[in-house]
């Protein structure tokens, strides 16, 4: 059983690479690298705008948690189950329910 796991584990980076790029073929690069380039720079500060809020959240939770966790494990605990939650809505409890499972994981370490 781990020796299936540990080859899929080889194989889902290629596929997704594959995914992605099958789909930007799909919807056509031209029209998405316009829409990057019309929101110009102004676009790179979503990203500490919105790791502020994760990174908020995970400290929250070491706090909670007795500072057992390291934070930066938290941190990523926060980003998995939030692309969870963005990209399954309908999945919401399954957010929730990594949030849990993660937090185990990170005590085990």
């Amino acid at each position: 059983m781990n020796a299936m796991l540990r080859s899929l584990a080889w194989i889902r980076w290629p596929a997704a690479i594959m995914l992605l790029i099958a789909l930007a073929c799909h919807e056509g690069m031209a029209e998405s690298l316009g829409l990057i380039e019309r929101a110009g720079p102004a676009l790179l500060w979503v990203v500490p705008f919105h790791a502020l809020p994760l990174l908020l959240d995970a400290r929250a939770w070491h706090l909670l948690l007795d500072e057992r966790i390291p934070l930066p494990v938290l941190w990523w605990i926060a980003v998995v189950r939030e692309a969870i939650g963005r990209l399954l809505p309908v999945f919401a409890i399954g957010a929730a329910k990594w949030r849990v499972c993660g937090s185990r994981a990170g005590m085990a370490m």
